[in-house]
């Protein structure tokens, strides 16, 4: 098991781990106990059917991790799969790539997801490659706007029937982070 990051916090151990299909289980039972809520702002809840399709999309990150397309962790807390923290849509030419991220609803309200958003940030920068980080967030998803904005992003715009989530087109907010200068 590769760590990109690990931390305490509130008497957990919480690793940032690369995907590998042992964590495949665990995963697809935190999108089925979750799948009711995820399915409100996340399309690919209700196609997620089995630990089967988890370890298939776990192969295809591995896959695209290798050739550069996307930086995924797998978020364990006290060993347990919790959720995944991602880096998608990146531009090489840019410097930058879009943000994603979810937790299983009985690991919110901890700080988790905004202490992990603030390590995967800082790990991203220190490389160098990257010097923007943009996230979307549907406008109704105010527990995700509310991660961004605690670790620091700038919300920049609301792009107008952005997402198309559950048969209808939904506003985005975009929001931004610059690498810090030295």
């Amino acid at each position: 098991m590769f760590t990109f990051c690990q931390f305490e916090l509130n008497h957990h151990s919480i690793k940032l781990v690369y995907p590998d299909a042992k964590y495949a289980t665990g995963l697809y039972e935190q999108v089925a106990a979750n799948r009711a809520t995820f399915s409100q702002w996340l399309p690919w809840a209700v196609l997620m059917h089995s630990t089967i399709d988890e370890a298939n999309f776990l192969a295809q990150a591995r896959t695209e991790i290798a050739t550069n397309e996307l930086i995924l962790v797998v978020i364990l807390v006290d060993e347990q799969p919790a959720g995944m923290l991602d880096l998608h849509n990146i531009s090489q030419l840019n410097h930058q790539g879009e943000i994603g991220y979810w937790l299983g609803t009985d690991f919110q309200g901890q700080g988790i997801m905004t202490t992990a958003l603030e390590k995967f940030a800082e790990k991203l920068f220190v490389t160098g490659q990257f010097h923007k980080l943009l996230l979307l967030a549907d406008q109704a998803n105010k527990s995700s706007r509310a991660v961004a904005t605690r670790v620091g992003f700038q919300h920049v715009g609301t792009l107008k029937e952005h997402l198309f989530l559950n048969d209808r087109f939904d506003d985005a907010e975009l929001f931004e982070l610059i690498a810090p200068t030295i």
